[in-house]
């Protein structure tokens, strides 16, 4: 979720849903989220879950994903990742609508650098 060029990326497509730029400024995780970074989520309803949100999904046999959800339809969430042009369901691929199923939870707080510490730590033992 890093925004390599938000102008191209991610300030658009919030400006089409008539996002005003103040609105777009204040979405949770504005600055992105960059590797090294750790993501606190905590667990919640799908409900709960507002367009702006950054969530963390995930499918059977594939690896969790953390994306914004950029539309809620009768069909599930629809998620996009900042620095992704398309949405994940319709142009990427990348996943079905998302269901309280494949819900993991909602990215809450995000610190800075911090996982570098276990990367360096697995680089170190050989696992990373």
């Amino acid at each position: 979720m890093e925004h390599a060029q938000p102008q191209d990326t991610f300030t658009p497509h919030f400006e089409g849903k008539n996002f005003t730029a103040e609105q777009i400024k204040n979405l949770p995780f504005d600055d992105g989220i960059r590797m090294g970074d750790i993501v606190v989520v905590r667990g919640v309803p799908l409900n709960e879950i507002k367009v702006g949100d950054v969530i963390v999904y995930k499918f059977p046999g594939r690896e969790p994903i953390i994306h914004r959800v950029v539309e809620i339809t009768e069909d599930g969430l629809i998620t996009k990742g900042d620095n992704n042009r398309n949405i994940d369901q319709v142009n990427e691929g990348i996943a079905a609508p998302i269901k309280a199923e494949n819900l993991k939870g909602k990215a809450v707080l995000h610190i800075p650098l911090l996982g570098y510490v276990k990367i360096i730590y697995l680089k170190i033992i050989g696992r990373g």
